[in-house]
């Protein structure tokens, strides 16, 4: 089957900041299983709400077949790690995670990253964080603990779940492994975990932290280094 017609605009709607970093359909080809069936459920939602409105026929056959090219990807994709920005849900108390934690002010994380394992899970809600849309200022706020203080005192720390600085240990793992195995979809990830703003546990403490310098691909590297 061909390449979709269809922008991204068209096939995902208001989702489609979720797809930051990825340049168009070859690249969604290559992203792994995890990351097409986020982008399949992303398209029928859209199909879904189309449907509802008066779209034209043009625009419903030209989702309808990039929702098809997505099944069929799916048949042939590999395992790689899920996007930041395309996480719903993706985590499980119990979970092992990786956090990095060398740009957070005050943070005791020599190699940057720090083992810790999900232990709590609640719906919660910020003002600030909506932006009009349904349900927004509404979030998943996840906590992680480790054995050993994070900050000062401090085992546990907050996030949310599209937070680029806390990872699935097994998905590090194999981000490490693709630096030498697959560096392009290194970069894709990298492009798509960037964002400027604050992880919550810094904006929870008041702690400093200069998220516009995040380097993903960097903190990967240092991953590595620590795996050697």
């Amino acid at each position: 089957m061909s390449l979709p017609q269809a922008s991204f605009d068209t096939v995902f709607g208001s989702n489609r900041h979720r797809l930051q970093g990825i340049a168009g359909w070859p690249e969604v080809a290559t992203l792994g299983r995890a990351n097409l069936q986020r982008l399949l459920q992303l398209a029928r939602d859209q199909a879904n709400y189309l449907l509802s409105t008066s779209a034209e026929r043009a625009e419903l056959a030209e989702l309808r077949s990039a929702t098809a090219w997505l099944e069929e990807q799916l048949g042939a994709a590999a395992v790689k790690p899920l996007f930041p920005r395309l996480r719903f849900e993706s985590f499980e108390v119990g979970d092992e995670v990786q956090i990095y934690l060398r740009d957070t002010e005050h943070a005791i994380a020599p190699n940057g990253w720090v083992v810790a394992r999900i232990t709590a899970k609640e719906k919660s809600q910020r003002p600030d964080f909506n932006d009009g849309t349904p349900n927004a200022g509404y979030y998943w706020r996840w906590t992680a603990t480790a054995e050993k203080p994070l900050l000062p005192g401090i085992h546990a720390l907050a996030f949310s779940t599209s937070e680029p600085r806390v990872i699935p240990s097994s998905e590090l793992n194999a981000l490490v492994r693709d630096l030498r195995e697959d560096p392009a979809f290194v970069e894709i990830y990298a492009a798509n975990a960037w964002r400027d703003w604050r992880p919550l546990w810094c904006i929870e403490r008041e702690l400093a932290c200069d998220a516009a310098k995040m380097d993903m691909r960097a903190w990967v590297r240092e991953a590595e280094k620590v795996s050697r």
